[in-house]
C-alpha cells in the first residue's frame, strides 16, 4: 500500500477509532496492525492496546519536534515490530504508565525513545542506531530498560532527574557515550556490556550529581573514561564490574563516599584517578577490595592486618590510588571469588529500593551534520 502523506497525523481515538479511517492500519480487537509503510505521525489516545508494525516502516521527514508515535496520558499500550526513522522523537511517552516498547528498529532519528513524567514502562529488545540518544528518561521512575542493542549513537541511555529505574542486559557498541546520569538517584545498572569505538569513546557510565545508585556486573571496555563520578555524586555502590582496556578505569571529581569493591580493573592506562576526593575501595576483611592488574604486591600472609601466616587471596600490602583513596585488601587473581556471601542482583535491587543540560549547542551541531533538511 502506498505511504500516507507526510503532513497527515494519524490518531487512535479513545473510543478505538482511527482518524483518518483510510490510514494503512487494520484493527482486530485491541490490536492495530500496519498494512504498509506509513509516512505520518501517530498519536495514541487509547489505553490497553497493541500496535503491531509487522516490520513495516514508520517514516518522517526529519522535522524539528516531529514525533513518530506519541503516547500521552495512556496506560498499557504496547508498540512492537515497527521500523521508525526520520523523526525528532521516534517514540515519545509522557504522563503514561505500564507501556511496553519492544522489538522495534529505531534508526536515523534524533531521539529514539523519550520517556517523561511516566512510571512503570518497559523498553526491551529494541535496536537503536544513528541517534543523538537511544533512550532518554526525564523525571521518570520505576521504568525498565533491558535487552536492547545500542550502537553508533552519541548517547546510549540518558537519565535526567529520574530515580528507581532498572537498566539491565543492554549491549552498547561504538557509541560516543554509554550511560549518562544527571541528578538521578537510586537506579540499578546491572549486567550491561559497553564497548567503545575503535578510535575511542568518551564515557562508559557517567554520574553527575547522582547518588545511591547501584552499578554491578557490568563490563566496560575501550572508552576514555569507563566510570566517571562527577560533582556531588555520592553514596553509589559499584561492585563486581569488569573494567578493561580503557584510558581511565575510574575518574573522580568532586565526588565522595562512593564504594567500589569486587571490581576487576584490567589493563587500563590509568586504573583510577581521584584527585584526592575520598571514596571507599574495599569491603573490609575478609571480603576484600578489587582486582588490579598492575598490583605488585604478594600474597604470603593473612588476617585483618595481613600479619598472620598463610595465604588468603588478598594482597599483603594495600593498593594506593592516592593519599585519600586506598584499597586496603586488593584481591589476588583475576577470577577470585568474594570471601563471604555472593550477593545477587536481587540483593542490590532491594538495597536501593529502601538538569544537567543535554548539550544543546553540541546537539544543534550534531543535528545539522546528521539531519540535513531535504
Amino acid at each position: 500500500m502506498q505511504a500516507t502523506e507526510s503532513s497527515i497525523v494519524i490518531v487512535i481515538r479513545p473510543d478505538g477509532t482511527v482518524d483518518p479511517p483510510t490510514a494503512p492500519m487494520l484493527k482486530i480487537g485491541a490490536t492495530y496492525f500496519f498494512t504498509g509503510e506509513i509516512h505520518a505521525e501517530i498519536v495514541v489516545q487509547r489505553s490497553n492496546i497493541i500496535i503491531d508494525g509487522r516490520n513495516f516502516v514508520l517514516k518522517g521527514n526529519n522535522l524539528l519536534n516531529s514525533t513518530g508515535m506519541l503516547l500521552s496520558n495512556v496506560k498499557g499500550v504496547t508498540i512492537k515490530r515497527v521500523n521508525v526513522t526520520g523523526f525528532f522523537y521516534a517514540v515519545k511517552i509522557e504522563k503514561s504508565e505500564n507501556c511496553i516498547i519492544t522489538e522495534n528498529n529505531i534508526t536515523g532519528n534524533d531521539f529514539g525513545i523519550w520517556i517523561e513524567l511516566s512510571v512503570g514502562n518497559t523498553v526491551s529488545k529494541n535496536i537503536f542506531s544513528d541517534l543523538w540518544s537511544g533512550v532518554t528518561l526525564k523525571q521518570a521512575s520505576k521504568n525498565q530498560i533491558l535487552e536492547n542493542k545500542l550502537s553508533n549513537n552519541v548517547y546510549g541511555i540518558i537519565l535526567e532527574r529520574s530515580s528507581g529505574n532498572i537498566l539491565t542486559q543492554n549491549i552498547f557498541t561504538e557509541n560516543d557515550n554509554g550511560i549518562d546520569l544527571a541528578m538521578s538517584d537510586s537506579n540499578l545498572i546491572t549486567e550491561n556490556f559497553i564497548r567503545g569505538k575503535p578510535k575511542g569513546s568518551w564515557y562508559g557510565i557517567r554520574f553527575h550529581s547522582s547518588s545511591n545508585n547501584t552499578i554491578c556486573g557490568n563490563s566496560i571496555e575501550s572508552t576514555f573514561y569507563a566510570i566517571s563520578l562527577l560533582y556531588y555524586t555520592k553514596g553509589n555502590l559499584i561492585v563486581n564490574n569488569n573494567v578493561s582496556k580503557n584510558s581511565y578505569g575510574v575518574i573522580v571529581w568532586y565526588a565522595v563516599n562512593n564504594t567500589l569493591y569486587h571490581n576487576r580493573f584490567i589493563d587500563n592506562a590509568e586504573q583510577a584517578k581521584c584527585y584526592s576526593f575520598p571514596n571507599n575501595w574495599d569491603a573490609g576483611y575478609p571480603d576484600g577490595g578489587n582486582y588490579w592488574s598492575n598490583y605488585i604486591g604478594m600474597d604470603e600472609k593473612s588476617g585483618e592486618k595481613q600479619d598472620q601466616p598463610g595465604r588468603d587471596g588478598i594482597g599483603d600490602i594495600p593498593y594506593i590510588v592516592d593519599d585519600k583513596n586506598i584499597d586496603r585488601y586488593p584481591i589476588m587473581g583475576e577470577f577470585s571469588k568474594p570471601k563471604s556471601n555472593q550477593y545477587s542482583v536481587l540483593h542490590y535491587a532491594v538495597a536501593i529500593a529502601v538538569s544537567t543540560c543535554l548539550g544543546i549547542a553540541a546537539f544543534v551541531v550534531y543535528r545539522t551534520r546528521k539531519r540535513p533538511k531535504a
